[in-house]
């Protein structure tokens, strides 16, 4: 979870490390099955977390470009102070990202943030 989820590591490369460092030969298949039993276990963390920054006065918003498959997608996040949420990857980069994810929608801080265009559809967000 930490190289994959965390470093952002692909699964190769993290197959890789493991098999260096570990001496483990897993396949591709293990780590996801590792990675969904994971999401599964933290999820009713994950609530909680969007539920605070929904809540929050203040809270920070950005987004930054990855590589799925071999495709651009986005990770939208909002980041610290805690507590940190990275909502996930999504291959839009606006407005219907931010909706799919649910935070800013229901946010009616205060929100900092780049003053990319797609914050301005959120008429409460200000920079």
């Amino acid at each position: 979870m930490y190289l994959t989820q965390y470093q952002l590591l692909p699964i190769e490369r993290n197959r890789a490390v493991l098999g260096d460092l570990c001496g483990w030969a897993m396949s591709p298949g293990t780590i996801q099955v590792c990675i969904a039993a994971a999401q599964r276990t933290f999820a009713p963390a994950g609530d909680q977390i969007a539920a605070a920054v929904t809540a929050a006065p203040v809270a920070h918003f950005d987004e930054t470009g990855q590589r799925v498959a071999g495709r651009l997608h986005w990770l939208h996040a909002r980041p610290a102070p805690p507590p940190s949420l990275g909502t996930g990857a999504h291959a839009k980069h606006g407005r219907q990202a931010m909706d799919a994810f649910g935070i800013l929608p229901g946010f009616s801080g205060i929100a900092v943030h780049d003053g990319w265009a797609s914050y301005k559809d959120f008429r409460r967000a200000t920079m």
